[in-house]
């Protein structure tokens, strides 16, 4: 149900519609010819002379579009500094000859000039990456040119007299196309159904980094560079993904100047093909009656639902719907996104979704955090096991409380939860599953106490017995559950019996990701060979070309 008809059946047609009213008009702004027009008004409202029309000119052949009237208030009061640098050698050698799509109205080296620790400029555009070599596997290592390049001096570069990157607020740096702060030294492609949600919450072990995925953060890059900007000028060590699919994407790309190691999760393209139409849609409420319980509850696990016609169960017709993919550049946008990124990229790591799988993980993290600077929890465990929740565990973490007078006059509250959702990085908490001594249904369950609490079970074998007899039935509905939600899904057999059924739809897209898998297969041809289900789906393609 959208957003304006639960308003509806909640409030009534006329707060519907004037939902719907304000929803046209922000989607009416953000029309290019709309703020073309409103930044001319603009102008003309601040600067009412024939100036107006050189201003107004000016910034269009920079793509530039600002309708915020105190930002067209600095572009006014700084005409000629920024006139200044636009007919500069610099600029033109650095930006028009490089056809550079969001050229800046300030020189960015004399903005950063006074910040002590961003005096690692770019001197030259020769050490952009080159997508010609990495789709021939070969990629130049910009890091030592870039080193060679950022050593040379900045005491020659004069700085502005009143402005800086401190002095300037972030959403105007984005109006004025200036460089996103240089604070970060590595950059996640995010590609959907390839291990994102088990990328983000294995940073989250780590220290010494944030992570931030801008696609489930932001809903449009510029709100993503305000809020970088700002933390990257405190000094905060963040690393961030980068999608195609929402607003700004281009732009915020292209104000990456700073050249840093971008890694990639790689996978079989008919799995992600096959999570994507089992990705769900949401759930029923999750409810404390699925969060809280006691001995007595009834046991309850949540209805999920799913895109297409069905609902309570997955639709592989969607693939032919959703244009394969769950988002506009999933499938067949690599080259796209590369190229986008060509001034920020000194090394691509692709690496196959299998080395951020199980006891593997670990291992990868350990080495990403050599090359990306941050340090690696040391609790591997919390590395090993399935991050997802959606084959079953979308309730977690949820709690027993145990409290009846004729068992124990102590309240215990069991904690029902994964390695992965509470590392319990501190051991503040202690897991009982060895006490009960039960069979679960995903070794990744954990049930935890603390040790107060622990004291108690351990010497009261009527409240032990009690739990123990309440979880061998919790674990077995659960297994039950799991299981009838797993019997729902498709699988990646599935995805190319569909295909072979379907032969305009495979040879479409296996067109639509060619640029993709050469891309992956010349800088890491390991990891396509070992893709199962993609190298059956080109036999395929084969056989139906001939």
């Amino acid at each position: 149900m959208s957003i304006g008809s639960k308003i509806y059946k909640r409030f009534g047609l006329k707060f519907a519609l004037a939902y719907r009213i304000r929803k046209t008009k922000r989607k009416i702004l953000r029309e290019v010819w709309i703020q073309k027009i409103l930044m001319f008004y603009g102008i003309l409202k601040l600067q009412r002379d024939f100036e107006a029309f050189k201003i107004y000119q000016t910034l269009r052949e920079q793509n530039t579009l600002i309708v915020n009237p105190k930002n067209l208030q600095f572009i006014i009061s700084h005409y000629d500094i920024i006139l200044q640098w636009l007919n500069s050698k610099e600029f033109k050698e650095q930006y028009i000859k490089t056809n550079h799509p969001y050229p800046p109205l300030l020189n960015p080296k004399r903005l950063n000039v006074k910040e002590s620790h961003f005096k690692d400029f770019i001197v030259s555009t020769s050490d952009c990456f080159d997508l010609d070599l990495c789709s021939k596997g070969k990629f130049a290592d910009t890091e030592s040119r870039n080193d060679e390049s950022q050593s040379k001096s900045i005491d020659s570069i004069q700085p502005y007299p009143n402005l800086s990157y401190e002095s300037i607020p972030a959403e105007l740096a984005w109006d004025l196309n200036l460089p996103l702060v240089r604070g970060y030294n590595g950059i996640w492609l995010y590609n959907s159904c390839s291990g994102g949600e088990a990328t983000e919450k294995f940073f989250s072990y780590c220290s010494g980094v944030e992570f931030c995925t801008i696609c489930w953060k932001f809903k449009e890059y510029k709100n993503a560079y305000i809020y970088l900007y700002q933390n990257y000028l405190e000094g905060k060590n963040i690393i961030f993904s980068f999608n195609a699919w929402q607003s700004g994407a281009e732009k915020f790309a292209n104000l990456l100047d700073k050249k840093v190691p971008l890694f990639s999760i790689a996978r079989d393209y008919i799995s992600r093909l096959k999570t994507g139409v089992n990705h769900i849609l949401g759930t029923e409420p999750i409810t404390n009656r699925f969060k809280f319980f006691s001995l007595e509850d009834k046991i309850l696990f949540p209805q999920i639902y799913y895109r297409g016609v069905y609902k309570n169960k997955p639709d592989i017709n969607i693939i032919q719907k959703e244009n394969f993919s769950l988002q506009w550049g999933d499938f067949g946008g690599l080259k796209l996104k590369l190229e986008w990124l060509k001034n920020a990229i000194s090394k691509i790591y692709f690496i196959s979704i299998d080395e951020i799988s199980g006891e593997r993980a670990f291992y990868t993290f350990v080495d990403l955090s050599k090359k990306l600077n941050f340090n690696v929890s040391q609790n591997s465990k919390a590395f090993g096991g399935k991050v997802n929740r959606y084959e079953g565990l979308l309730m977690l973490p949820c709690i027993l409380k145990v409290n009846i007078k004729d068992i124990s006059k102590i309240s215990i509250e069991i904690l029902i939860t994964t390695h992965q959702l509470h590392p319990n990085q501190d051991e503040k908490l202690i897991d009982i599953m060895n006490l009960i001594n039960i069979k679960i249904p995903q070794e990744n369950l954990v049930l935890y106490v603390k040790q107060e609490e622990f004291e108690v079970l351990t010497n009261n074998k009527v409240l032990l017995q009690s739990i123990q007899e309440y979880f061998e039935r919790y674990f077995m509905a659960l297994k039950n559950y799991i299981k009838s939600v797993q019997e729902n899904l498709f699988g990646e057999q599935d995805i190319l019996n569909y295909f072979k059924s379907n032969p305009k739809l495979a040879l479409e897209f296996k067109r639509k990701i060619r640029g993709d898998i050469e891309i992956i297969k010349a800088n890491r041809p390991d990891i396509v060979e070992s893709w199962k289900y993609y190298q059956e789906f080109e036999r395929m393609c084969e056989e139906m070309d001939k």
